[in-house]
C-alpha cells in the first residue's frame, strides 16, 4: 500500500454508513464525538481519513460474505479491520472499516468498535468473524 500518510491517525476512524438522517446513507469517515455521537469527517477529513476512503472495498476478504472480516497492520503503526457490512447499504460490495493507531489484535479492535461505535455493532446483521479465525 503506497502513499501511506505520515503522523498519527488520532481518534479511531470508522469508515462506512451511518443510518441517521443527519449523515444520510453514503459511505464516509466518522469519529466519536461528545456523548458518543458519530461526527462525520466530510467537512475536514484529514489525511488518514482520505487514505482510508481510497481503500473502500479493497481490504475486505473474499468471498463477499456478510460479517467476514480481515485485519491489516499498516507500516507497523496502524491497525485496520475491514468487514462486509450490509446493515445499512444493502448493495453487494458494501463494507465497513475501523482504523486505529498502534498494532492491535482482532479482539482489541472489536473491543474498540464496541466501546466507541456501539450503534455500528448493534445494527450488524451478522457476527463479525475474522477470516481464518
Amino acid at each position: 500500500m503506497n502513499g501511506i500518510p505520515e503522523g498519527k491517525v488520532g481518534s479511531p476512524i470508522y469508515f462506512g454508513c451511518d443510518d441517521t438522517p443527519l449523515h444520510g446513507m453514503g459511505h464516509m469517515a466518522f469519529v466519536t464525538g461528545p456523548g458518543f455521537t458519530m461526527m462525520s469527517l466530510i467537512q475536514n477529513p484529514g489525511t488518514w481519513a482520505k487514505w482510508l476512503a481510497h481503500r473502500d472495498g479493497t481490504l475486505v476478504p473474499e468471498p463477499d460474505v456478510e460479517g467476514s472480516a480481515t485485519i491489516h497492520h499498516i507500516a507497523g503503526r496502524v491497525t485496520i479491520i475491514a468487514w462486509w457490512d450490509r446493515s445499512v447499504d444493502k448493495r453487494s460490495g458494501s463494507n465497513s472499516m475501523l482504523m486505529c493507531d498502534g498494532i492491535h489484535n482482532e479482539k482489541r479492535m472489536i473491543e474498540i468498535l464496541h466501546r466507541l461505535f456501539v450503534n455500528i455493532v448493534d445494527r450488524q446483521n451478522a457476527t463479525i468473524v475474522f477470516k481464518g479465525g
